[in-house]
């Protein structure tokens, strides 16, 4: 973990898209990501393919819950698909 410009930098961001999810669900997904490690959890809104709403949650972790928070990302939102990026 490094710091920088005074603050904690995470070494991954996880981004996962869903377009079949409540409120309630986002709700408790973010909690339950800050609770397994996430240094940060972002959600926007964004359009899809022919006009359908979708979320995009943006997932700051260190390397090594990366596993961990995807497999509950998978789990709670029944995605497919998890982007891992390395920050810097």
């Amino acid at each position: 973990m490094r710091c920088r410009f005074g603050r904690q930098v995470d070494d991954m961001l996880l981004m996962v898209n869903v377009d079949d999810v409540s409120g309630e669900t986002i709700s408790h997904v973010i909690e339950g990501l800050m609770a397994l490690g996430a240094g940060s959890v972002h959600v926007t809104q964004g359009i899809t393919k022919k006009g359908r709403p979708e979320f995009l949650f943006f997932v700051d972790s260190p390397e090594k819950r990366v596993e961990a928070l995807g497999s509950f990302m998978a789990s709670e939102l029944g995605t497919l698909g998890i982007r891992v990026i390395e920050t810097r």
